[in-house]
């Protein structure tokens, strides 16, 4: 009876032992693969947090362009600390559309040597900065990228379409800005990179014109005098109808007869609209008197 009882005292022992390597199996089972989808988890919520970080980075930059002709001479950039996110204000630097590296702008201030990217004396150059809000990197030397002025204006004329002018003695890419008179003040509308050294040098400019008379010249920034003028200033008709607009009692939309950039001001002088296109829509606009301008004519209108 004894030994029966061993047997049986024995053998219970056997299937519990079976038992209990089963259910550690399952449990190293179970904690693998909670251990996966732990990590799965942490690398989902890293993943997102960055997504996160460069949106809101993103949306918390500013953009400083400067531009000009490289003078042989090394541009340097004041960069103040950003106390709010703790880092310095830039973020980002490109030259001619190259991406410069990370450590040159971490610090209080840096410089850009435009030999080093293989920049040749009189090319044009165009640096983007992008900072963060609240603070804003100062050029200290803007001049560095400005250069003497040496152009001489051949022709000038224009069609329909576009305006043509022609130079001689450029001795850099400085870049050329052509203004026309808008309601009595000149104003920039187009600018195109010069070509250099190379005799004569000929540019089109497509641009909108306004019915009836138009007034252009160019100008070019001077190392002396800030800007130098072209000694020809271009006086084009236009055959283009003018452009016309109805109501002149308003409620809702001011139609115009065909599509034009257009500013509207209040009776104080104030620029409350701009754009264009051919239909205006002035319903948030308070009762008043405003004034239309468009295709170089100022017109009143009243709004219900």
């Amino acid at each position: 009876m004894v030994m029966a009882t061993k047997k049986m005292i024995h053998h219970v022992h056997g299937v519990g032992t079976a038992g209990s390597l089963s259910e550690q199996k399952d449990f190293r089972w179970h904690w693998e693969w909670a251990r996966l989808l732990k990590w799965l988890w942490l690398a989902f919520v890293a993943t997102i947090t960055t997504i996160t970080a460069d949106l809101v980075l993103a949306q918390d930059l500013e953009i400083v362009t400067i531009d000009g002709t490289y003078q042989g001479q090394v541009l340097y950039i004041q960069n103040p600390y950003d106390v709010r996110t703790r880092n310095f204000c830039v973020v980002e630097v490109q030259v001619n559309g190259q991406a410069l590296p990370s450590n040159l702008y971490k610090s209080s201030a840096f410089e850009i040597d435009f030999a080093q990217l293989g920049l040749k004396k009189g090319q044009y150059v165009e640096i983007v900065i992008k900072h963060r809000k609240g603070c804003r990197p100062r050029v200290l030397n803007p001049g560095a990228l400005v250069a003497k002025s040496t152009f001489e204006l051949v022709s000038f004329t224009a069609d329909e379409n576009s305006i043509r002018f022609t130079t001689r003695n450029e001795i850099s890419e400085e870049p050329f800005y052509i203004e026309r008179e808008e309601y009595g003040k000149w104003k920039v509308i187009a600018k195109v990179k010069g070509k250099g050294p190379g005799g004569f040098n000929t540019y089109v400019v497509r641009v909108d014109h306004f019915s009836g008379e138009n007034r252009y010249r160019i100008k070019q920034r001077d190392a002396a005098m800030g800007w130098r003028y072209g000694d020809i200033i271009l006086v084009y008709r236009s055959r283009k109808p003018p452009v016309t607009f109805y109501p002149q009692r308003v409620s809702t939309k001011i139609r115009l007869s065909r599509p034009a950039e257009y500013m509207i001001y209040d009776s104080y002088g104030n620029k409350v609209k701009e754009g264009r296109g051919q239909e205006i829509d002035v319903r948030d606009l308070k009762p008043g008197v405003y004034y239309l301008f468009v295709d170089n004519k100022k017109y009143k209108f009243l709004k219900k």
